[in-house]
């Protein structure tokens, strides 16, 4: 019989092999897998442990995002985006169910919106002063970081997004999907840009790309066969000509071909110079 340690030094090396195995996507949904139990149960360990508690889960979930990120660029780009984003909504929906747990910030957001609509100038009363006692409550005023000593401390554009959001829901729920709303659309305004400035061809092919990634990749259809129909469709007929006609154009099909596989070339070159 093998030694107990030799017994856990092969399994572990068999699964170690079965994973570099998997193909990216799977890899990648895996580590989804694991960060979403490690946001399962921060808050559980928050409220047990504390902080050192949370740095902990933070510092291990960060190294799993730098892994994620190696796996995403070999994955294919759809798919991956995809799932990116579905996690990314299921692990903000999952957090909402639970009080802020580092900051009691989002509770001044609220209270500064409520003072905003009752014609009082939030920088000029801290929220426990007397003359702002018709607009406490039991939910928003308990929560504020000394309140019986600070005025709100955000800028006036700040001021404004709160006083829109509390016309809406004066609650820390309805500010936190506001705030929400403002990463998506972060998120999209960076998409956006990327593709904006992204090399000529890149922007213009990305969904040439995308719909050319399911065609299959170089294994499955050789190169030799691809330079064929490139050279069809190009307007010399030759893939050598083509290269030193398009130049800087050709490198960019050859990146799509290794991207998407050999169908994507076709399709880029038949867009023409």
């Amino acid at each position: 019989m093998k030694p107990i340690a030799g017994t856990i030094v092969s399994e572990f090396g068999g699964l170690a092999r079965s994973v570099t195995t998997m193909p990216p996507l799977h890899r990648l949904a895996g580590i989804g897998v694991v960060l979403l139990g490690l946001t399962l149960v921060t808050p559980f360990a928050f409220e047990a442990a504390g902080d050192n508690a949370f740095i902990a889960l933070t510092i291990l979930a960060g190294l799993l995002t730098i892994l994620a990120t190696s796996m995403a660029e070999q994955a294919p780009p759809d798919r991956a985006l995809w799932l990116i984003f579905g996690l990314a909504i299921v692990l903000r929906a999952y957090v909402l169910a639970f009080d802020p747990l580092l900051s009691n910030d989002i509770y001044r957001y609220v209270w500064d919106g409520r003072v905003q609509a009752a014609g009082i100038n939030p920088y000029r009363y801290f929220p426990a002063h007397e003359a702002l006692a018709s607009l406490r409550d039991g939910a928003i005023l308990p929560h504020i970081n000394r309140a019986d000593s600070a005025v709100t401390i955000y800028p006036p554009v700040a001021q404004f997004f709160f006083l829109v959001v509390t016309r809406i829901g004066e609650s820390v729920t309805t500010m936190r999907l506001a705030l929400l709303g403002c990463e998506a659309v972060t998120v999209t305004m960076i998409m956006l840009a990327a593709a904006a400035h992204a090399p000529p061809g890149d922007a213009r092919d990305r969904l040439s790309l995308a719909s050319a990634a399911a065609v299959g990749d170089r294994q499955q259809r050789p190169r030799r066969r691809a330079h064929g129909r490139a050279g069809a469709a190009g307007p010399m007929g030759c893939p050598d000509r083509l290269r030193s006609a398009r130049g800087r154009r050709d490198r960019v099909i050859d990146a799509g071909e290794t991207v998407c596989g050999a169908g994507a070339r076709r399709d880029l070159a038949a867009v023409g110079p």
